[in-house]
């Protein structure tokens, strides 16, 4: 059994696609990033929209065995406990599909801290 995991390409969106980590759509005209990957003998392409990646960058919402995955995100959002407000605010935001009430998006998450 061999893992193989391919370039990560950012890709605008000419057709709907769904985030593997919060399983929201990815509307036409949205940039997003895909990887290809092989994991445990099953290759698919792994979609992720630019809300979950930002997140990735600042907190690291990884499983167990250190990969980027809906359970790592999940278990992020629900069970840890926050560092900031803005980390309690993506939680939310994570939550809600980064989306509010009205269908629009809430901003991306800040991928760098304000200088002090």
């Amino acid at each position: 059994m061999s893992d193989f995991f391919g370039k990560v390409e950012t890709i605008k969106a000419r057709k709907p696609h769904q985030c593997a980590t919060c399983s929201r759509r990815i509307d036409p005209g949205e940039h997003y990033t895909s990887q290809f990957v092989v994991y445990y003998d099953v290759a698919q392409r792994f979609k992720q929209c630019s809300h979950c990646l930002a997140v990735w960058k600042i907190w690291c919402p990884e499983d167990g065995d250190g990969n980027i995955s809906e359970g790592g995100y999940d278990c992020w959002a629900s069970d840890a406990e926050a560092r900031d407000v803005a980390e309690l605010r993506a939680m939310v935001h994570f939550r809600q599909q980064w989306r509010r009430k009205d269908g629009t998006f809430h901003p991306l998450p800040a991928t760098t801290k304000a200088a002090a």
